[in-house]
């Protein structure tokens, strides 16, 4: 499966001040990260909230002066097989592999960036997302996602 979106992790963020219309009923992680989906969403895991995005609206995401110190972007670009990660704030990372070859490696690493080292950059792209935001892959596909207010990114 080629996955072609973006994920990031705002820590310790209510995702309920991110979310468009809070009545809104909620919608599944295929569904919002499909390529006919609208915009990005967000769900709440634990303190922090994931944002997901399959327009590409969350590479500006990194020009926000409201997103939270760590805040994390996840790159999942299988159609181009590039991938990506990038931390904001006071302790910057970046990471790039494109065709499996790390173009891009500056900052300190992370520990949960230890997934990276296998050979699938896609599932260990995803399984990093997951981890940042402190649950497991499964139980990223089990949020409960709503659409972004449309002035946020």
């Amino acid at each position: 499966m080629s996955m072609n979106f973006l994920l990031a992790v705002l820590p310790n963020t209510d995702a309920s001040r991110l979310v468009r219309d809070p009545t809104e009923a909620a919608t599944d992680f295929h569904s919002t990260s499909a390529p006919f989906a609208e915009g990005a969403y967000v769900a709440q895991a634990g303190p922090h909230a994931v944002l997901v995005d399959a327009t590409a609206e969350l590479f500006s995401l990194g020009k926000s002066s409201w997103i939270p110190d760590g805040t994390a972007l996840v790159t999942l670009g299988g159609t181009s097989d590039v991938y990506g990660f990038e931390v904001f704030g006071t302790s910057p990372r970046e990471r790039v592999v494109e065709y499996g070859d790390i173009t891009v490696d500056t900052g300190t690493p992370v520990p949960a960036e230890e997934v990276l080292a296998g050979d699938d950059q896609e599932d260990a792209h995803l399984e990093l997302a997951a981890r940042l935001a402190g649950i497991t892959v499964r139980e990223l596909f089990g949020l409960e996602w709503r659409p972004v207010a449309p002035n946020l990114l």
